[in-house]
């Protein structure tokens, strides 16, 4: 109803007048957007580092953490919901305590500490805590990862050019999301093979070499922006 609600408001909405300039195919949009973003110095590594952070992540939450919920322990889909009300909440206290309580003048630094406490987070899987436990858990990764989008994303707006904020972003978004497919393909066949608790073993792994590489091998940890 809140679909066919929405659909019929959008109806309303009134058309705006085409954009000045040549229209351009959508692909050669995407791929100077995509090489715009590998132009600055100060992007390059955070849309790099979102796109395996979206591998190594959004797979286990998509497929891992349904299979644990399942078969480890025992839940139906309500102990699902609940799981996935927990992460969401998670996520949206981040961004309100954020707003509320002001200004974080490092964020490459968070960007980064963020994403290593997911992976802290993450790792707790492997003790097998109990079902309050595991919702928890997803509560903390809710809030970790809040934080590292809101990081990555205010980084890569302040340094993208006015005139490609808006491709800029939207590639951006795509590293991120790019990866969930990828890394749902990989930890499916992990979970096959070392089956769902063992398997957290991989992510975890993959995300303390990626983190080692931000930190010590990219310029992401002295990223920040200042406002005004």
């Amino acid at each position: 109803m809140l679909l066919v609600l929405a659909a019929l408001v959008a109806t309303r909405l009134p058309r705006l007048p085409p954009a000045d300039g040549e229209r351009r195919h959508a692909v050669a949009e995407i791929r100077d957007s995509i090489a715009e973003v590998f132009r600055i110095d100060a992007i390059r590594p955070i849309v790099i580092l979102m796109f395996f952070t979206g591998i190594l992540y959004i797979g286990v939450f998509m497929v891992q953490l349904p299979i644990i919920v399942r078969d480890v322990y025992h839940g139906d889909s309500a102990a699902l919901a609940i799981l996935n009300t927990c992460f969401m909440l998670g996520t949206c206290l981040s961004a309100i305590v954020m707003t509320r309580y002001g200004h974080i003048r490092q964020q490459g630094r968070a960007l980064i500490l963020s994403t290593t406490a997911s992976g802290l987070i993450m790792a707790l899987i492997l003790f097998q805590p109990p079902l309050y436990g595991l919702y928890a858990i997803a509560g903390l990764w809710g809030i970790s990862g809040g934080i590292s989008m809101v990081m990555g994303r205010t980084l890569v707006q302040a340094a993208a050019p006015a005139d490609h904020r808006g491709r800029v972003l939207s590639i951006f978004q795509l590293g991120y999301m790019g990866g969930a497919p990828i890394g749902a393909l990989l930890i499916g066949f992990a979970i096959d093979r070392i089956g769902p608790i063992n398997a957290i073993l991989i992510p975890t792994i993959g995300m303390i070499v990626l983190i080692l590489i931000a930190r010590y091998m990219s310029g992401v940890w002295d990223l920040r922006y200042e406002e005004g």
